[in-house]
């Protein structure tokens, strides 16, 4: 099972992503956090982790 989860850098989104691990056992989970600032960017720019 692959879990998306959309998150920022609060508290609660991290205890979420710890009830995630409780109650299932994914095979990957990706995070997904929106930059606050995105309409400042101009086109074609790429974001690599």
């Amino acid at each position: 099972m692959r879990i998306l989860a959309g998150v920022d850098r609060s508290d609660e989104a991290f205890a979420a992503l710890e009830q995630i691990g409780l109650h299932y056992r994914p095979d990957d989970v990706v995070l997904v956090h929106a930059v606050a600032q995105a309409a400042k960017l101009q086109e074609n720019v790429e974001f690599r982790p």
